[in-house]
């Protein structure tokens, strides 16, 4: 299905999950390495253009209740930032602006070459990014490596990407 198209045009939105329903988010990832994150945010902790870059992340684009107007929050795996850290990527393009948020759910070399499970509570993160409002429909997810601005090696493997009604056994240091 084209999801962008049902966004626009507001058609099978019935057919997309809420994340008021299916409010937690669990995976599996894997890096065969992480990237050297000493450059990634500035001292406001905005992410600078040369260093965003990582070893493993995971995006999701959440509809704010009620309206077109897509949120994104994404999981992010890295090298020394502390776990649990926002950070803020704000891209201009002609006259718009574009905010996105990556919370750091993995860092460090320790289990570099393991599958590691984590468990979030995806709406508790979205009320943390955006308190003043309600998540709707999930409308994208996407995963990825990302090592162009660094010209660093690495890969990212997921799996078991869910979104459940029940709370997991082990949840993220956030709840």
């Amino acid at each position: 299905r084209n999801f962008a198209q049902t966004v626009s045009n507001g058609s099978n939105r019935s057919d997309l999950i809420d994340v008021s329903d299916f409010r937690y988010f669990t995976w599996k990832w894997n890096v065969s390495n992480t990237i050297d994150d000493r450059n990634t945010v500035d001292a406001d902790g905005k992410i600078r253009q040369e260093g965003d870059d990582f070893a493993a992340k995971i995006g999701i684009s959440i509809l704010k209740k009620g309206s077109n107007d897509p949120r994104e929050i994404s999981y992010v795996w890295t090298r020394k930032l502390p776990e649990e850290k926002v950070l803020i990527h704000e891209k201009r393009i002609l006259f718009w602006r574009f905010r996105y948020h990556r919370i750091v759910a993995e860092s460090g070399d320790k289990r570099v070459g393991q599958w590691v499970a984590e468990a979030r509570d995806l709406y508790a993160d979205y009320k943390r990014i955006y308190p003043n409002e309600e998540p709707g429909k999930i409308v994208r997810v996407y995963v990825m490596s990302d090592s162009d601005n660094t010209a660093s090696k690495v890969t990212g493997t997921f799996a078991d990407l869910k979104f459940t009604r029940k709370r997991p056994l082990k949840l993220s240091p956030s709840e």
